[in-house]
């Protein structure tokens, strides 16, 4: 005798809160350069709603079934949040020690805040402690490849 599906087993899955999920996805700035990407490597994975990736890639998946994958816009305040001037601040020379900064290099506070030095003067650098995608929409090809039901 054969055993019969139930129908629960039929439909997909859909994600919804709280279910852990595997994705690929690209992500692309408005010029088009990727600034991030795991098509060739490892699936994201997460918990719907837990907070633990920015909340427009958090709410996209929702609603999407194993298997499909979409295109999608987030604007900076569902990302990383807007650009902040104040965070970007003039530092003395003389804070870095022997180790004169380079624009560019990452640095780090004492109370583990990471910025970068974006200017060097013969007196100060100016070091931008924003988030690197603060204030930019960032466009993501999103794919769902499993969805684990909690």
């Amino acid at each position: 005798m054969k055993e019969q599906n139930s129908k629960a087993d039929q439909e997909p899955k859909i994600v919804e809160e709280g279910d852990e999920v595997e994705v690929y996805y690209t992500g692309k700035l408005e010029n088009g350069e990727v600034f991030d990407s795991n098509e060739n490597g490892e699936s994201l994975k997460f918990k719907v709603g837990s907070g633990e990736i920015i909340k427009g890639f958090d709410d996209a998946v929702r609603g999407m079934k194993e298997g499909d994958s979409k295109d999608i816009s987030i604007e900076p305040k569902d990302a990383y949040g807007e650009y902040d001037s104040s965070l970007s601040i003039k530092v003395p020379l003389s804070t870095f020690g022997e180790n004169k900064p380079v624009k560019g290099i990452g640095v780090e506070t004492e109370e583990g805040q990471q910025g970068i030095v974006t200017d060097v003067n013969d007196s100060e650098a100016t070091v931008d402690f924003n988030p690197p995608l603060a204030g930019k929409v960032l466009n993501f090809n999103i794919k769902v490849s499993a969805i684990k039901k909690n």
